[in-house]
């Protein structure tokens, strides 16, 4: 027969933080910092994986590059429908 350990509360004198996310900028900096020119996109491909995507097309936006705008990196993929509302 297992022997019950007993549970001791906690002494009155220690006061227990509540957690938060605050000051994490200085992480969000270093990994920027570290991080490879190109690794947002090793991110969005392995997000699209999880979500179960089986094809994944990376590309520029075509229409702002005839309008003259801005280069902006087009992202699709073929992601279960079920994934997009399961949040």
């Amino acid at each position: 027969m297992l022997k019950k350990t007993p549970v001791l509360p906690a002494p009155k004198h220690i006061a227990i933080a509540p957690m938060g996310v605050g000051g994490v900028q200085h992480l969000i900096e270093r990994a920027y910092r570290e991080g490879s020119d190109l690794q947002y996109i090793r991110e969005l491909f392995k997000n699209a994986l999880e979500a179960g995507a089986t094809q994944i097309e990376f590309g520029p936006e075509w229409r702002a590059v005839e309008r003259g705008g801005p280069y902006r990196l087009m992202v699709a993929d073929n992601e279960p429908a079920w994934a997009r509302t399961s949040s």
